[in-house]
């Protein structure tokens, strides 16, 4: 559980994450990721990424590692910045694909999602699947089947979204193994406060395959506001 505060005056973001490794659930893994960058008017980024190909824990934590550091550094607009951010774990994707056989490629899905305030930017590309709930409305975000994973192809082109939120919405970037539950199961879960919700998403999320969870909640009290 981690209570996530970019800045004093910022009402509190409640952010959860499990990772299902081997069929059984643990707080933490390899597949999540936070950063914040100050410059860019206190915004704060949330990843999740999924291995496509031969690509090891080692290979995801050094460019989730490049990811991190870029955002840190971004001080433009937010859709600037998370494109800036991807090229940059593309092309160290694609250094270690050119000197790897055809067969042993390496890409990684991502779902990476930038908050500054209510101000909120999806971009998804590769295997990819976020959750959105907004009041009374639910959606499922899933990348186009035409959009490769990083490192697959040389220019980044992700399906970006902007959002709205409020007070009590909440967002989920998950491992597209997820996907094979019903949005009913994933909109109740979601209903719920974050820590059930997360008890729930856990029940749903256990099985064969390997999946990484990160729930974000927006405080249902006191929004935060936009540093200008």
């Amino acid at each position: 559980m981690l209570e996530y505060v970019a800045d004093m005056e910022l009402a509190t973001l409640q952010i959860r994450e499990f990772h299902v490794l081997s069929g059984e659930v643990r707080p933490s893994g390899p597949y999540i990721s936070t950063a914040y960058a100050k410059e860019l008017g206190h915004a704060s980024a949330f990843v999740v990424v999924e291995p496509v190909g031969t690509a090891d824990d080692a290979l995801v934590e050094q460019a989730i590692d490049v990811l991190t550091r870029s955002f840190q550094r971004q001080n433009l607009s937010l859709t600037g910045a998370i494109l800036r951010c991807l090229q940059a774990m593309q092309d160290g994707l694609l250094d270690w694909n050119r000197v790897s056989l055809r067969d042993q490629r390496a890409g990684l899905g991502v779902s990476c999602l930038v908050v500054r305030g209510s101000e909120a930017y999806l971009a998804q590309t590769g295997p990819a699947l976020a959750y959105m709930k907004t009041g009374a409305t639910f959606r499922r975000f899933i990348s186009d089947s035409d959009k490769p994973p990083l490192g697959f192809v040389d220019a980044v082109d992700p399906v970006l979204s902007r959002h709205t939120l409020t007070a009590g919405d909440v967002v989920v970037l998950a491992s597209s193994s997820l996907s094979y539950r019903g949005n009913d199961e994933i909109s109740t879960a979601l209903s719920l406060p974050p820590d059930e919700a997360m008890h729930r998403l856990q029940t749903l999320a256990v099985g064969p395959s390997p999946c990484a969870v990160l729930l974000i909640a927006m405080p249902t009290s006191q929004l935060p506001r936009r540093f200008e």
